[in-house]
């Protein structure tokens, strides 16, 4: 049985925060607007905005970082993972993100004005590819 897990968002940047877990490794977070049009039955136009939490580990995480600000258009590619955490109460919360670390990452930040896409510089360090794909279950990240 075939099972994937990808998830394709474009839109624009909200909120830019990077973070270091202890051990020093980069955790970018990012959200992303997308928005959905519609016309009623009554010619009426109508929009939602929905907002899509986006996690980036890594060396890729500190390259993002001097590529993207709040409105910048972005299109990306990850996995789509649910977390369990707990906030400063004790009570459980889960969290459901887009992933985006190791070679099945896509950032692309794209070109407004000239309707181009840009790439973020590859990432060429060789000890970025394990640590990205072993993306850790407890992030050690305060909430």
């Amino acid at each position: 049985m075939l099972n994937i897990n990808k998830v394709v968002v474009a839109g624009h940047v909200g909120s830019v925060e990077i973070r270091y877990t202890s051990s020093g490794d980069a955790v970018l977070n990012l959200s992303i607007a997308t928005n959905r049009r519609w016309t009623d039955k009554d010619g009426n136009k109508s929009e939602a905005v929905e907002w899509h939490r986006v996690v980036v580990f890594g060396k890729l995480a500190e390259l993002v970082k001097d590529w993207v600000k709040k409105g910048t258009q972005v299109y990306v590619e990850g996995v789509l993972r649910t977390r369990k955490w707990q906030d400063k109460g004790g009570n459980d919360r889960w969290t459901t993100e887009i992933v985006l670390s190791g070679y099945n990452a896509v950032l692309q930040v794209i070109d407004k004005k000239e309707q181009k896409v840009k790439e973020p510089p590859k990432v060429e360090d060789a000890d970025n590819s394990s640590a990205a794909e072993q993306v850790p279950d407890d992030l050690d990240i305060p909430q």
